[in-house]
């Protein structure tokens, strides 16, 4: 509870984060496999492949905001990878 010494904010943030992800997820694939009209309901496989894809691109960008890009010539220079090139 919030009035113990223990609590996170960032730790309770974090999992509100995840079930509110979650809860939209399932009603993303309810919609999805249902069949409407003479259109094709989308698949378990079909339907991780468009979540994976999704989440991929909702993720990039915070993920290279926080890491940065450390695949520039002068990133891998500095980690002691080669350069092909010479």
């Amino acid at each position: 509870s919030i009035s113990e010494a223990s609590f996170n904010w960032l730790g309770f943030l974090t999992a509100m984060g995840s079930n509110l992800t979650f809860q939209s997820r399932n009603v993303l694939s309810k919609k999805l496999m249902i069949k409407k009209g003479d259109g094709e309901a989308v698949d378990n496989i079909s339907m991780f492949s468009l979540i994976t894809i999704a989440s991929f691109i909702i993720l990039a960008p915070f993920s290279l905001a926080r890491e940065g890009w450390p695949l520039t010539p002068a990133a891998l220079a500095a980690s002691g990878v080669a350069d092909p090139d010479t």
